[in-house]
């Protein structure tokens, strides 16, 4: 069974659980008659299992029968993962595929979070669609498997659920690709929002991920917008492969430039001693990594 390390409150009573699940199904858009049906669940579920953190230690396999016994019982459950009420394994979070199914709960709970990632969102340029999946598919897995909300992520929290999502046995190789992609987003709006200190670096086996998201590694807004606006030109007349390849040699790059050149905010400043210093004195650290290697094989495309 795998258990990430979670922030968890003191536990509630069975009446207080049920009296702050039914005062959060007020802010839900359901239907009195639905709203009805689900604390009528959660009373059943919590009348056979009025300990939810030791019903929690049951094995997962009678966990699942009994969610799928009293079917009202998974928001319950989820509701006090998000909250913090309940340590829930990461094992049950990637068996019942938590993501979506908890979206709406997470939107209600923690309304002020998401409108700061949205706007973090808006500020990198995102389309709308994949905000709302990366908001919709990622925040509530990692909320709910580290009991931190959203603008409590720790870079620690987003490292931890990435482990666990690669070692899971309940996810295949494409949900697994999917949901660290989407983490990995959602790592980048943390960034933006100053959430976390240390934007994400893009690396084989997170999956795909974005023009936006590999170049997130370039300090420089500027030069930052350059590269993306250059890639996606590119993206007309080059192959997908030599996009990614030309992607990760321009993140190499800004990268370099970001670490040895912090004050550098445009490439119309770019002078040939940023990339050959020759006296001493202003040569990069010995090591460092000018990103030039990776990139003479686009220089030609």
């Amino acid at each position: 069974m795998t258990t990430l390390p979670l922030a968890t409150r003191p536990q509630d009573r069975p009446q207080e659980l049920l009296a702050a699940y039914a005062q959060h199904c007020t802010l839900l858009s359901m239907s009195p008659t639905s709203a009805g049906d689900r604390l009528a669940g959660a009373r059943r579920f919590l009348g056979e299992y009025p300990d939810l953190q030791a019903w929690m230690g049951r094995p997962l396999a009678a966990r699942l029968a009994d969610l799928a016994r009293v079917k009202s019982a998974w928001p319950l459950v989820g509701f006090a993962a998000l909250t913090g009420r309940a340590r829930v394994d990461f094992d049950l979070l990637a068996a019942r595929h938590v993501g979506r199914s908890f979206a709406g709960a997470a939107a209600a709970l923690f309304a002020e979070d998401l409108t700061t990632l949205r706007a973090a969102a808006a500020r990198l340029g995102w389309a709308g669609p994949w905000t709302e999946t990366v908001i919709g598919e990622a925040v509530p897995l990692a909320v709910a498997a580290t009991g931190h909300r959203p603008s409590a992520l720790s870079e620690d929290d987003i490292d931890q659920v990435r482990a666990a999502v690669r070692t899971s046995a309940y996810y295949t190789p494409a949900v697994r690709r999917s949901h660290l992609s989407h983490l990995h987003s959602l790592a980048r709006l943390l960034y933006e929002a100053r959430i976390i200190d240390t934007p994400p670096i893009h690396r084989r086996g997170q999956g795909p991920g974005n023009l936006a998201s590999r170049l997130s590694v370039v300090a420089a807004p500027a030069i930052r917008e350059v590269m993306l606006t250059y890639l996606q030109a590119k993206q007309a007349v080059v192959k997908v492969s030599s996009i990614r390849n030309l992607a990760s040699h321009l993140a190499a790059f800004g990268e370099f430039l970001t670490r040895a050149y912090p004050d550098l905010s445009r490439l119309v400043d770019l002078r040939r001693e940023h990339i050959r210093p020759t006296p001493r004195s202003s040569r990069p650290a010995a090591g460092a990594d000018n990103g030039l290697a990776r990139t003479r094989s686009a220089r030609t495309r």
